[in-house]
């Protein structure tokens, strides 16, 4: 088994969320896209105000613009890293993602007041496919939901965001399905950000330097009730691994700052031979049934005996507001 984790927290100067927007925009317009009137769109007016610093997490008096503000810094710089790295800067670009694009710019200014949830769960699966790209792997838009290349091996990866706590061992079950149909083994990608925050909940602390531990708190807290049941759902399924993401806005009053603490972490599950030896190492029987796992990539066997392992966490210091 192997497992891995990204921590960060994003505080962002306005001058770079403004000279980010102005790319973004270029991009956009250069494959006949503009922002249409919602979330990004508010996101832009209001990022102009924090800038002009008429509206401040310092500051008392709008609460709702201020709620907005966080979310949609949240979701510009999401949006910001699928325009980066998925669209080319000039045509053609690939007709899937322009389509998807298009989608995901809908959507109400908070998750909570979404009527369709479609355009932010698009958000979610064009953002990790971004983020694939990035790190300098091949991605094509193809069922489950994208497929990218490791090493010349072929892998599906299958993107859900949970909308409550018991939407996630059944979209890891559906996500497992859309890898079993694609022929493909693969990765589950998951978005728990609802679990953490379902009223919208945001963060405020002192300063930045205090948001770095939580990091790893907010990602063990949100995962760690899920993990006897993911480990059920990922025995004999076609998925690899689970990388499982939250990401939550923030503010620090004292220094007039916002941005986002972003956490993930991934989960390769271990083949049936693995976790014999392994228990063997640690003086116990070895599993009468286990067998070892294919070759990753193999389009006909598929993997058994998945295990994930669960993680345990502390409690937050960093004060969370619910509402507008």
């Amino acid at each position: 088994m192997a497992q891995d984790r990204y921590l960060s927290v994003h505080v962002e100067d306005p001058r770079e969320t403004r000279a980010r927007l102005a790319l973004v925009k270029t991009r956009l317009a250069a494959h006949g896209v503009r922002l249409p009137p919602g979330r990004l769109a508010r996101f832009e007016r209001l990022s102009e105000d924090f800038a002009a610093k008429t509206l401040s997490p310092a500051l008392a008096g709008r609460p709702r613009d201020l709620a907005e503000l966080l979310e949609g810094n949240r979701d510009f710089h999401e949006v910001a890293v699928i325009v980066e790295h998925l669209l080319p800067p000039a045509p053609p670009a690939d007709p899937a993602v322009l389509s998807k694009l298009k989608l995901v710019l809908g959507g109400a200014p908070l998750p909570s007041e979404d009527a369709n949830p479609l355009p932010r769960s698009t958000q979610f699966e064009l953002y990790v496919a971004a983020l694939c790209k990035r790190g300098g792997l091949a991605v094509k838009f193809r069922e489950p939901d994208c497929v990218i290349t490791v090493g010349g091996v072929r892998l599906g990866l299958a993107a859900k965001r949970a909308g409550g706590p018991g939407h996630v061992r059944r979209l890891f079950v559906d996500a497992a399905s859309q890898l079993r149909r694609a022929g493909l083994v693969g990765v589950v990608a998951l978005s728990l950000d609802r679990l953490f925050r379902p009223n919208d909940e945001r963060l405020f602390s002192p300063s930045a330097e205090a948001l770095k531990p939580e990091a790893s708190r907010i990602i063990e807290a949100t995962l760690r009730p899920h993990i006897p049941a993911l480990d059920r759902a990922g025995a004999s399924s076609p998925a690899l691994a689970l990388f499982a993401f939250v990401v939550v806005p923030v503010a620090v009053p004292r220094e007039n700052r916002v941005g986002r603490v972003h956490s993930w972490t991934s989960t390769i599950q271990e083949s049936g031979s693995q976790r014999s030896s392994r228990r063997r190492r640690k003086g116990s029987a070895p599993h009468a049934s286990a067998t070892s796992r294919p070759a990753v990539g193999s389009r006909r066997g598929l993997p058994s005996g998945g295990h994930m392992k669960a993680w345990h966490s502390s409690c937050s210091s960093v004060r969370c507001r619910s509402g507008a």
